[in-house]
């Protein structure tokens, strides 16, 4: 799916996105509540003020992706690749990202705490 615009939508149905090509897709306010999106390309996505409670992305490339006030509560980013991304504002308590690269990304204002 590239540059494939998909506001408001629910893939709560459509769990399985592992290995999905979601290259600079628009999920704005999309709802993605335990999906599997394990190795899947999000790089440049904008995800703002997604649904990813409890969220699969072991080594995702969200590269330059988009999360400001996205909701990861719970979500496991374990090995993600998370270079430049935009985590203003996100909601992270609980999150795994053990081994994720960080490296350039926004978290001004994100909530990173462990219940």
């Amino acid at each position: 799916m590239l540059d494939a615009v998909t506001q408001n939508v629910n893939y709560a149905a459509l769990a399985d996105l592992t290995q999905a090509s979601l290259h600079a897709a628009d999920l704005t306010e999309a709802d993605l509540t335990e999906a599997d999106l394990e190795e899947a390309d999000l790089t440049r996505a904008t995800l703002i003020k997604a649904d990813l409670t409890g969220a699969k992305f072991n080594e995702a490339d969200l590269s330059g992706v988009n999360l400001t006030k996205a909701n990861l509560t719970n979500a496991v980013l374990r090995g993600a690749k998370l270079v430049n991304a935009d985590l203003s504002e996100a909601t992270c308590v609980g999150a795994d990202l053990t081994g994720a690269d960080m490296t350039g990304a926004d978290t001004t204002g994100a909530i990173f705490e462990h219940p």
